[in-house]
C-alpha cells in the first residue's frame, strides 16, 4: 500500500534530536520518513549529493522545513544558498506541501534584525552559530514568509512542539481531503440535475417548435414560423451578449449611456463589430494590445467606472459570437427595445420620452 513520503529538510548537527523525534513521529503516523542521515535518499552516482537530495523531493508528498541557528552546507550550484534553502525551493517548484518551523530564539533575533538592519554589524545574535550567516538565515525566513502561498510557519522550542502542531495540521489535511470528496459528490449530483434540466429544456423547446410549426403549416404560414424561430434564437443570444458582458460588473440597474433611442436605431450594427458598438455607447473603452508572438490582438474592455474590469481572450470570442448571431440579427424594432433593458438612453432633443 502506497503511503505519503515526508522529507525532513534542516541542518543536521544542531537539530539531530529534533530530526530523530520527527522520524519516529512520522513513522508512527504511518508515513515514510525521508532523512538523509538514515539512508533514505538515493545518492545517484552521476549527481552531487546535494542534487540527489533535491531529486528525492520530487518523489515526496510532504516537506517539513526546520530553520535553526546554523546556515549549514553551501549549496554546490549556488554558494549564496544553503542546502536547506535549495531543498525548500525544490519543494516549492514541485508544489509539495510545506510545513515550516523556526526556532523561537531565531525568530526573536530575526525581529531584532528587521528593526535594526542598518546596524547589523554592531549586533550579536545569540541564536545564530556564526554571525556572518545571520543575515542569510533571517533573509531565508523572510523568503518563506513572503511566498505567495503555503507561507505559514510555526515557532518551536523543542521537538514535542513540532509533533503537536504536525498532528493537528495533518488531521486537518485529512479532513480537507474527506470534505473535498463530499463536495465533489455534491457537485457531481448538481451537474447531473443541471444536465437533466438542460435535456428537459431542449425537449420542451423542440416540442414548442413542432406545435408552432404544425399550426403554421395548417394556416399556410410555415415560412413565418421559421422566421419567428430565428428571431427567438437571436434574441436569446443578444441577451447572452449583455449578461456575459456585465457578469463581473453585476449591474443592479440600467446604466446611462450617451446615446438616444434614435441613435441606437440608426447605428449600423451590420457594418460594425461588437467592440465598435461598445465604444458607440460611450460607456466603455476598448483597448487593443498585441500579444508577444504577434498572433492575435488582446482586447481589454473597460467600463468607465471606478470598478474597471477586463475579459480574457476566450471570453471575448464568445461575446463576438453572441453579437454576430444575436444583436446583428435582431429586427430594427427589437434591437433598441433589448438595449434599453440594459441601458438608459438620453432623451431626444424634443424632450419627448424615449419610445420603444
Amino acid at each position: 500500500m502506497a503511503v505519503p513520503r515526508v522529507f525532513v529538510s534542516s541542518t543536521c548537527y544542531d537539530l539531530s534530536e529534533v530530526r530523530e523525534a520527527l522520524k519516529k513521529f512520522i513513522e508512527d503516523f504511518g508515513f515514510d520518513a525521508v532523512l538523509s542521515e538514515y539512508g533514505n535518499v538515493f545518492y545517484h552516482p552521476d549527481l552531487h549529493t546535494h542534487e540527489s537530495c533535491l531529486h528525492e523531493i520530487a518523489n515526496c508528498q510532504i516537506l517539513i522545513l526546520i530553520i535553526g541557528g546554523r546556515f549549514g552546507g553551501e549549496y554546490v550550484l549556488d554558494k549564496s544558498k544553503s542546502v536547506t534553502n535549495a531543498e525548500y525551493l525544490a519543494a516549492v517548484e514541485e508544489s509539495v506541501p510545506i510545513f515550516a518551523f523556526v526556532k523561537s530564539e531565531v525568530l526573536h533575533d530575526e525581529r531584532v534584525y528587521k528593526f535594526r538592519k542598518n546596524k547589523v554589524k554592531d549586533i550579536d545574535f545569540p541564536s545564530v552559530e556564526k554571525q556572518e550567516h545571520a543575515e542569510s538565515i533571517f533573509t531565508f525566513i523572510d523568503e518563506v514568509r513572503k511566498a505567495t502561498k503555503n507561507n505559514g510557519f510555526f515557532p518551536f522550542d523543542r521537538a514535542q512542539d513540532l509533533i503537536e502542531i504536525l498532528r493537528k495540521q495533518w488531521a486537518a489535511m485529512v479532513f480537507e481531503f474527506l470534505n473535498s470528496r463530499k463536495l465533489e459528490k455534491q457537485l457531481s449530483a448538481s451537474n447531473r440535475i443541471l444536465n437533466e434540466l438542460a435535456r428537459t429544456s431542449d425537449k420542451l423547446e423542440d416540442l414548442v417548435k413542432r406545435i408552432y410549426t404544425k399550426v403554421a403549416q395548417a394556416s399556410g404560414n410555415e415560412s413565418e414560423a421559421e422566421s419567428v424561430f430565428l428571431q427567438v434564437e437571436a434574441l436569446d443570444k443578444a441577451n447572452s451578449f449583455f449578461s456575459s458582458l456585465f457578469e463581473k460588473y453585476r449591474l443592479n440597474q440600467p446604466e446611462p449611456i450617451e446615446r438616444t433611442v434614435e441613435e441606437l436605431r440608426a447605428f449600423e450594427y451590420n457594418e460594425n463589430s461588437w467592440t465598435k458598438f461598445l465604444e458607440f455607447t460611450g460607456l466603455f473603452e476598448v483597448q487593443h494590445m498585441e500579444v508577444l508572438d504577434g498572433s492575435k490582438d488582446v482586447i481589454k474592455v473597460l467600463m468607465r467606472t471606478p470598478s474597471e474590469f477586463g475579459y480574457e481572450l476566450n471570453r471575448l470570442e464568445y461575446l463576438s459570437d453572441m453579437y454576430e448571431d444575436g444583436l446583428k440579427k435582431l429586427s430594427p424594432l427589437e434591437r433598441p427595445n433589448l438595449i434599453l433593458r440594459w441601458f438608459v438612453a438620453k432623451q431626444a432633443d424634443t424632450q419627448q420620452p424615449p419610445s420603444a
